[in-house]
C-alpha cells in the first residue's frame, strides 16, 4: 500500500473517530475506527456502558450527504443488535462537520 493511500486512510479514520466519538459519548467509548479502502467498509470497536466486552460494528453500506453520515446497512458482534437493526430498519444518521463530509466523500 502506498504512502498516499495510507495517508488518506488515516485522515478518513480520524474524521470518523471524531464524528462517532461525539455521537456515541453518552453510550460509551469508541475504542477503534478503521476503513477498508477496497470494500469501503468501516469497522468500529465500541466499549459500551454496561457491556463487559467490546462490541465490533461493521458498517457495510453508507452515504455521505453534506454534513450527514447515513448508515444504510450494519452488522455487529451481538446477535440481538443485528436483529434490532433489521427489525426497526431505520437508517442511522450522524451529524458531522461539513468539512468531514467533504473529506470522507473525496477520499473513500
Amino acid at each position: 500500500m502506498g504512502m498516499v493511500r495510507r495517508t488518506k486512510d488515516w485522515i478518513v479514520s480520524k474524521a470518523l473517530r471524531l464524528m462517532f466519538k461525539k455521537s456515541l459519548s453518552d453510550l460509551g467509548e469508541l475504542a477503534d475506527a478503521s476503513i477498508n479502502p477496497e470494500t469501503k467498509r468501516i469497522h468500529l470497536r465500541l466499549e459500551l456502558k454496561g457491556e463487559t466486552e467490546p462490541i465490533d460494528v461493521t458498517i457495510l453500506k453508507y452515504e455521505v450527504n453534506g454534513s450527514c453520515f447515513v448508515i444504510k446497512e450494519i452488522t455487529t458482534s451481538r446477535e440481538w443488535m443485528d436483529i434490532a437493526m433489521h427489525k426497526f430498519n431505520v437508517p442511522l444518521k450522524f451529524e458531522m462537520h461539513p468539512v468531514f463530509g467533504r473529506v470522507i466523500k473525496k477520499l473513500v
